[in-house]
């Protein structure tokens, strides 16, 4: 593990002197050393920030947890604007007291949006928003940086989970349908000096299912509702829920495409969470995503 720019060789078999160490906001970068024989592979877990080190009552072992940095921003979200703005100049305001390098993928950064969004965002949760008003998603990479990025379906399913690398049988369970879904748009009502909103509701020709809804106040246009409602109505319809613990793959992140191996098929299925654990049993993980089939 490297602690704030020095090597140590702390351990969990060995964690004297640790504690004594360690001061929140340290710089830290785990990493995982996988022995093969003679060969040793290093796999980064990215960079992250100390939050805290709880003392344990269990001899020789020590626990540490990490935040990225955006985690210790717990102010609001700030923009004396009352008109539009980018994507790219929204971020540049989430981001300004955080060093890591943020990127934008290409079609996002011009989209228009709001500018003012209310007095009492938390900068996380402008977060979100921003990501749902240009049909896109966070992902924090190992390297410390951020990525927004824009959501679409995996093209390449780089992974496969089979029953040889399982220690069961995955689990499957089937979602709700949906056919409609509502979202608000948002602009500044000038006159009476507040943000109002006007609804649109995208729907399927059948009417026998679930509705939706989601909010950003920085979704500023009915056609830019449109497209948010039909994207997230299409996402929550992957109705398809696997679930499988495995022999655990360092390599694999959230929004994956990976095959998992059922009694009838070998499944596409989209990665939502992956939980690793390491300790004296080795490594294990389980995963759960949603089912393109």
């Amino acid at each position: 593990m490297v602690v704030h720019g020095i090597i140590h060789e702390f351990n969990i078999i060995n964690p004297d002197g640790f504690a004594s160490f360690l001061r929140q906001k340290m710089k830290t970068v785990p990493k995982l050393d996988l022995i093969v024989g003679a060969r040793t592979d290093s796999i980064g877990m990215g960079q992250f920030y100390l939050y805290s080190f709880p003392k344990t009552d269990q001899p020789n072992e020590a626990k540490v947890y990490c935040r990225p940095s955006i985690a210790f921003e717990l102010g609001n979200y700030k923009n004396d604007g009352r008109g539009l703005q980018t994507v790219a100049e929204a971020v540049s305001i989430l981001f300004a007291n955080i060093q890591e390098p943020v990127v934008i993928e290409e079609e996002l950064k011009n989209i228009q949006v709001n500018q003012y969004i209310g007095d009492d965002i938390p900068i996380h949760t402008a977060m979100a928003y921003l990501a749902i008003a240009c049909c896109g998603y966070w992902k924090f990479e190992r390297d410390g940086s951020y990525t927004l990025k824009k959501w679409k379906l995996p093209e390449v399913m780089t992974n496969d989970v089979d029953y040889e690398n399982m220690w069961s049988k995955p689990s499957i369970s089937m979602g709700e349908r949906y056919t409609s879904c509502t979202v608000r748009y948002y602009y500044w009502d000038s006159a009476n000096n507040t943000l109002k909103g006007t609804d649109v509701t995208v729907a399927e020709n059948e009417d026998d299912g679930q509705q939706l809804g989601v909010t950003s106040y920085y979704i500023c246009s009915e056609a830019q509702a449109a497209e948010v409602a039909q994207a997230y109505m299409d996402f929550k319809n992957l109705r398809l829920t696997h679930t499988v613990d495995y022999r655990g793959d360092m390599s694999i992140e959230a929004a994956d495409g990976l095959t998992i191996q059922n009694d009838f098929t070998k499944s596409e299925v989209i990665v939502m969470t992956h939980v690793l654990t390491f300790d004296i049993e080795g490594l294990t993980g389980t995963i759960t995503g949603r089912g393109l089939d």
